[in-house]
């Protein structure tokens, strides 16, 4: 069996590496899971912002949960900000960008994103 382990990070892989062979250590270790997935679904040729505000968002509760990726820092504060203290945002810690307007204007997402106690 051949296994992969993807990582944001390319030097926590390379840390597994045997010198002499060139194989990954293989790690294997259950980490458990807080939450289950009930239901995953896929919308395609619709926005986003469609989905979130006419599919998803009458569904949020304590109970059902979204988890919204994106390939914008900017775009995940913003949508973040609009479901107010229902949502939350995580990004890369790396991540420079800083909030354009608004009463956070100035700051790194990043630190907003930490001062939240995301992670």
């Amino acid at each position: 069996m051949i296994k992969i382990g993807l990582t944001a990070t390319p030097s926590f892989l390379l840390d597994y590496i045997a010198d002499d062979v060139f194989k990954f250590v293989v790690i294997d270790k259950e980490l458990g899971a807080k939450y289950q997935a009930q239901n995953i679904n896929c919308y395609i040729h619709t926005k986003a912002a469609t989905v979130l505000e006419n599919i998803v968002k009458p569904q949020i509760s304590q109970k059902h949960k979204v988890i919204y990726y994106t390939m914008s820092a900017t775009q995940c504060y913003t949508m973040a900000q609009q479901y107010g203290e229902r949502a939350g945002f995580l990004i890369s810690d790396y991540n420079e960008g800083k909030v354009k307007n608004g009463p956070n204007e100035g700051k790194l997402y990043r630190d907003i994103m930490n001062e939240q106690g995301i992670k």
